[in-house]
């Protein structure tokens, strides 16, 4: 399958199981409470793949100004139902439609492992463009833990089955092989390492847009 394909299938899926995925995740993950730090009052902020919206409840104790944006349509309907005093849009992440330099941050979590390194790298290279000079970019990704059951395509890449009406593919990436996609979009990094939930361990990355000289 081609990357555009991939990307085609998984806004598919993600639109078919929408009202169940939401259920599935009703709060964020409480590992994720380690970025809250990385948030100041008044900050602008992207939540790249944002689905229904959930990232939000990271930001509650602080005033923000909150933009999500995804591929799935039904995901986005639900986040403007549940948060309609925030932004919601919907589209490709590889072309944003947001000026350059907008946001203090951008949040990419559990984004990067839906897409093809190839486009994660277009992904990030966006990011970098619509992020402010010296501002963060979030990125978490999933290790695998239980795969035996996936359609493998290539060496990192898979079909998961979602109940018995969805194919959702993934793209799993090592650590170095993430910072190897974040250094080339132009980002530097700041942070980099595992986050731990129970059993699972995940990479994340905090990286940021160079401030102009």
């Amino acid at each position: 399958m081609t990357e555009d394909e991939l990307i085609a299938l998984n806004q598919r899926s993600y639109n078919e199981i929408a009202d169940e995925f939401q259920a599935s995740r009703p709060e964020i993950w409480p590992e994720l409470r380690y970025f809250s730090k990385l948030v100041q009052k008044g900050d602008r902020i992207l939540d790249l793949g944002c689905g229904h919206g959930r990232l939000i409840k990271l930001f509650e104790q602080t005033t923000i100004d909150y933009h999500g944006f995804d591929l799935s349509r039904n995901l986005i309907e639900a986040a403007r139902q549940k948060y309609p005093e925030f932004s919601f849009r919907v589209g490709d992440a590889r072309q944003l439609p947001y000026q350059d330099s907008l946001f203090d941050s951008v949040w990419l979590i559990a984004l990067l492992h839906h897409l093809p390194e190839v486009a994660a790298a277009r992904v990030l290279s966006e990011a970098v463009r619509v992020v402010k000079p010296g501002g963060r970019i979030v990125i978490t990704v999933w290790q695998p833990d239980r795969i035996s059951f996936w359609q493998k395509l290539n060496r990192n890449s898979f079909l998961r089955q979602w109940g018995d009406r969805a194919l959702i593919y993934y793209h799993f990436f090592s650590l170095r092989g993430l910072k190897r996609v974040v250094l080339r979009s132009g980002a530097l990094i700041e942070e980099a390492g595992f986050l731990k939930r129970g059993r699972r361990r995940n990479c994340f990355i905090v990286a940021y847009r160079a401030p102009i000289a």
